[in-house]
């Protein structure tokens, strides 16, 4: 069986820190890998829920912190805020960097950001961006 059900029941615990961070954190940087599909999935499970979600194939890229405010500024108030896609805004080794950089900037926002990138730029921000693992709060794979 391959649908949305057994795909949620094979990520049960991914789903489960997701909806945590939802209910019950203030504020964090989080990361997700996961394939372009199974983000999509992710985005259609919380789609009722107080998140907003920006999908990088539709966003400004490379990651400038000015655009990023501004992607916060379009949903205020939210719980959570998901960036799917995030590996098409870090797509070289200087975005990574000034990714990297700005995770001080990140943090102060005291927002819960979770950043959705596939295997590949998960690979690509452990080799470039090794001081944002010291702000991650919680790391969260998709089968």
């Amino acid at each position: 069986m391959n649908d949305a059900g057994s795909s949620v029941k094979d990520n049960v615990a991914s789903y489960e820190s997701l909806s945590w961070i939802i209910d019950h954190s203030d504020d964090g940087l989080f990361l997700v890998t996961a394939s372009a599909r199974m983000q999509r999935e992710v985005a259609r499970h919380y789609s009722d829920s107080p998140v907003a979600i920006f999908d990088y194939s539709r966003e400004e890229r490379p990651f400038q912190v000015g655009s990023f405010s501004r992607l916060l500024e379009r949903e205020p108030g939210k719980r959570a805020y998901f960036f799917l896609n995030f590996q098409l805004a870090i797509p070289e080794a200087e975005d990574v960097e000034r990714f990297n950089f700005c995770r001080d900037i990140l943090s102060r926002e005291k927002k819960n950001l979770v950043f959705f990138v596939n295997q590949e730029a998960h690979d690509r921000l452990n080799r470039g961006a090794l001081d944002l693992y010291s702000y991650i709060r919680l790391f969260m794979p998709f089968a």
